[in-house]
């Protein structure tokens, strides 16, 4: 293995722990903003966008999905086997697209970074509001509404943490 390659591996594993860390803490320390049934605001997206930002595309979606499989253990919440892929897998998952951008994002840094976090945040929705409609048998509206204002909610956090972070980091 390279160094450079270890370099990112270990990065990856940091960012991935530190978003494991920052979801769980926000889930307990604002209860009031989790949903009854699972889902609530986080800012753990933010650190799943930059693995790939800065590592590229393999490391972003190895990282978003064990991401991903971690918070879904930790969470215990399982109705089938579609409330896994959709709620997990690919919700999360998909943040690793980021990876695409690694070598693009260089002039109007912010605004790329908001359309592809916009871009992934929307996916995560659709996939949740599926999830909603085949897991949970909730009527598309009542999945829609159940599942936007924690999902969007973390995007506007994570949008403003990232915009006010993305200016310090060096190689983004």
């Amino acid at each position: 293995m390279k160094n450079n390659d270890l370099l990112k591996l270990t990065e990856s594993s940091i960012l991935v722990a530190l978003a494991i860390v920052i979801d769980w803490a926000m889930k307990e320390v604002f209860l009031p903003l989790s949903m009854p049934a699972g889902g609530h605001v986080s800012i753990a997206t933010l650190f799943l966008i930059f693995i790939g930002f800065r590592n590229g595309k393999n490391y972003g979606f190895i990282g978003c999905i064990v991401f991903a499989i971690v918070n879904w253990l930790l969470d215990g919440r399982v109705t089938n086997i579609w409330s896994i892929f959709l709620d997990y897998i690919i919700a999360f998952g998909i943040f690793g697209i980021s990876g695409f951008f690694k070598n693009v994002i260089k002039e109007n840094k912010q605004l790329l970074f908001i359309a592809i976090f916009f871009v992934c945040t929307t996916i995560r929705f659709i996939s949740s509001t599926i999830s909603g409609i085949i897991a949970f048998d909730t009527p598309l509206w009542g999945s829609i509404v159940y599942n936007a204002p924690y999902t969007y909610v973390s995007f506007i956090l994570s949008v403003i943490l990232g915009c006010i972070l993305l200016p310090k980091l060096k190689y983004i």
